[in-house]
C-alpha cells in the first residue's frame, strides 16, 4: 500500500510510535507487514520492539526497520520504484542524464 504525504501528515496524533497498534494497522490495510524507515539509526527501544513483534506475532506479519542509508541502497537497486513512488526524484536524475542502476 502506498500512502500520500497528506495521509502521513494527518497521523500527527501518533507522534509516539508506542501509542500505535501496528498489528491493527497492518490488518486494517490488509498488508503483510510494516516497514519503518528512519533517517538515522533506530533507538534500541524501537529495535527491541520490532524484534519482539516479529517473534511474537501470531499472524505472521513481518516487521522491518531500515535506516536511511539502507533504504537508499535498496532504492538505488530498484530503479522502477523511483518512477512510481518518487517521480520528482526520477525526473531530476533523468534530466541530469545519470543512471539509476
Amino acid at each position: 500500500m502506498k500512502f500520500s504525504l497528506d495521509e502521513i501528515r494527518d497521523w500527527g496524533e501518533f507522534e509516539d510510535l508506542a501509542t500505535v497498534n501496528i498489528p491493527s494497522l497492518i490488518h486494517m490495510y490488509n498488508a503483510d507487514g510494516y516497514l519503518l524507515v528512519c533517517k538515522n539509526r533506530l533507538t534500541s527501544t524501537l529495535t527491541t520492539m520490532f524484534e519482539q513483534l516479529n517473534e511474537k506475532c501470531s499472524f505472521n506479519y513481518q516487521y522491518k526497520f531500515w535506516d536511511g542509508n539502507f533504504f537508499r541502497s535498496k532504492l538505488l537497486l530498484q530503479t522502477d520504484l523511483h518512477q512510481k513512488f518518487f517521480p520528482q526524484y526520477y525526473e531530476y536524475w533523468n534530466n541530469k542524464n545519470l543512471r539509476l542502476d
